[in-house]
């Protein structure tokens, strides 16, 4: 099932905990955002060098700090919780205390509409979480967001991007497996040489790609 997809089920179905094993956090504050306006929920992004942000107004969290504890006890005092993605919190929960408070407070969501979202650069869940947290991957783009990629670039300065469908499904089907953000590169190393990119770049996507992942 496609990534979006699952999410949604997931939050659907009153998932309190989700673990995305990703290191596309770009991707999934996307896609959680898209999601969050469907269901009308407030969003909020919790990050170790920020703490809280969001574009959702009247979020209810009002605790700037960037303590992991501190942030738990945030969303601890919110009678209605947001959707919350937690960016490098896997840093500190398996101190003892942060873990304890977390495990209440994903129990207390279940009867909620709040959720929590964790991204992950690999899946390494305490075992004490393990029970209240369900595991789940980001899958590399498909065509549909490797195109979304390309159009960011489109509106480069000085871009010669003329391409028949035919021409521009090839370009990123030669693309494909690779992230979002590597692919941004290729098809930005693709253009320097020429200012353009078109299907004389697909032997240059192939080299790259061989390069990134063998």
């Amino acid at each position: 099932m496609e990534f979006s997809s699952s999410i949604r089920e997931l939050l659907k179905a009153r998932v309190p905990g989700i673990v995305v094993v990703t290191l596309e956090e770009e991707r999934v504050r996307s896609i959680l955002q898209a999601v969050a306006d469907e269901r009308k929920q407030p969003f909020v992004i919790w990050e170790i060098a920020s703490g809280f942000r969001s574009t959702s107004p009247n979020h209810g969290l009002v605790v700037k700090g960037e303590d992991p504890l501190e942030a738990i006890k945030a969303l601890e005092a919110i009678e209605k919780p947001p959707l919350v993605l937690l960016q490098d919190f896997h840093e500190n929960w398996h101190h003892p205390v942060i873990k304890r408070r977390l495990r209440s407070l994903v129990q207390r969501l279940k009867y909620t509409s709040g959720s929590l979202v964790f991204t992950v650069p690999e899946a390494s869940v305490p075992l004490e979480l393990s029970n209240s947290l369900v595991v789940t991957e980001l899958d590399l783009p498909d065509v549909t967001e490797l195109d979304r990629v390309l159009r960011m670039l489109e509106n480069a300065p000085g871009l010669n991007l003329k391409t028949t469908k035919e021409e521009r499904n090839r370009l990123l089907q030669a693309a494909l497996g690779l992230t979002s953000e590597q692919a941004l590169r290729v098809f930005a190393k693709s253009i320097v040489n020429d200012g353009k990119l078109d299907v004389d770049d697909l032997d240059v996507i192939a080299e790259e790609k061989r390069a990134i992942i063998g």
